[in-house]
C-alpha cells in the first residue's frame, strides 16, 4: 500500500477519506437541528434534508461518468462546487434559491465521497485491493464517528449556524486539495511508465 506512486497516494487518500466522511456525518446528523435554529419549521427541516439526501442519487451517476471520461483530477470539481454552495447555506436566502443551493450542496458533498468509494479501491493492484479497500473503510469511520463528535462540540460552543456551515465548507477545501494532489501524482505516474514503455522497458508495475 506504501509501494511506488502509493507512498504519496495512499496517505493522501486516508486523509481524504476522513476528512469528507467527517463533512457527511456532521451535516447528516446535525442538519435538520442547524435548519429548526436558521428557522425552519422541524416538517420543513426534515423535507430539506431529504432533498440533500437526494441529489445523492444524482450524483452517483455523473461522478462515474466523470471518473471514466475525464480521470481523477477532473473529480475535483465535485469538492469545489462543494465548498461554494455549503458556505452559501449558512446565509439568509429565498426559499427557491435555499433550495437549489441546498441540492447542489448535496450533490456535490455526497458526489465527493463518491469519488472515495469508487475510485479509492481502483488506485490499489489487484494482488491487495480488497485487504487495502478494507483498511480504507475502517480510516474512514475515523472521520464519520469524528463527525457528530465535533459537530456537538462546535454547536455547544455556540458557533452559529452560518459558522458551523463555512467550518464545513472549509474542511471541503482540504478535501478538494487532496484529490488534486493525488491525481496529479497518479497521472504523474501513468507519464513515466509510459515514457518507459515507450523506450522499450517494462512498466514500474510489471
Amino acid at each position: 500500500m506504501f509501494i511506488g506512486v502509493l507512498a504519496w497516494v495512499t496517505p493522501l487518500l486516508f486523509l481524504f477519506a476522513i476528512v469528507n466522511s467527517l463533512v457527511v456525518s456532521f451535516l447528516t446528523s446535525w442538519m435538520p437541528n442547524l435548519f429548526v435554529t436558521s428557522g425552519l419549521s422541524l416538517s420543513h427541516a426534515a423535507l430539506a434534508t431529504a432533498l440533500y439526501h437526494l441529489a445523492g442519487i444524482f450524483c452517483n451517476i455523473v461522478v462515474g461518468w466523470v471518473l471514466d471520461k475525464r480521470g481523477l483530477i477532473a473529480a475535483v470539481i465535485f469538492p469545489v462546487i462543494a465548498v461554494v454552495a455549503t458556505a452559501l447555506l449558512g446565509n439568509p436566502m429565498s426559499t427557491g434559491l435555499f433550495i437549489i443551493v441546498l441540492f447542489v450542496s448535496g450533490f456535490s458533498v455526497i458526489g465527493t465521497q463518491f469519488v472515495l468509494t469508487t475510485m479509492g479501491p481502483k488506485l490499489f493492484p489487484t494482488a491487495y485491493r480488497s485487504s487495502a479497500n478494507g483498511i480504507l473503510q475502517a480510516v474512514g469511520f475515523i472521520g464519520t464517528i469524528g463527525g457528530p463528535i465535533i459537530g456537538g462540540a462546535l454547536i455547544g460552543a455556540k458557533l452559529s449556524v452560518k459558522e458551523l456551515f463555512l467550518v464545513n465548507s472549509g474542511l471541503l477545501v482540504i478535501s478538494a486539495i487532496l484529490l488534486l494532489l493525488m491525481g496529479l501524482s497518479y497521472r504523474r505516474q501513468f507519464v513515466l511508465e509510459k515514457k518507459a514503455t515507450s523506450e522499450g522497458y517494462a512498466s514500474p508495475g510489471n
